[in-house]
């Protein structure tokens, strides 16, 4: 499922994106359960799922597009 969330999502990827002039910031969560537990469950096809997602956006991006520190 894609969600899109605007706003604070309750991760750093919030102040990161508003600080100064902003930062283009881009947050992918996968869904688990049992968070912060050491019986934390995650499918595996979920994280496959988002290194796909991942991958295919990188391929797409122009040397010019990167922005390196």
């Amino acid at each position: 499922k894609i969600d899109v969330e605007g706003g604070n999502t309750g991760t750093d990827a919030w102040q990161i994106q508003v600080v100064k002039e902003g930062i283009p910031t881009g947050l992918l969560s996968i869904p688990l359960k049992y968070m912060h537990t050491l019986v934390e469950t995650i499918k595996v096809s979920d994280v496959e799922a988002v290194c796909d997602l991942v991958t295919a956006f990188a391929d797409e991006l122009s040397e010019e597009e990167w922005i390196c520190c």
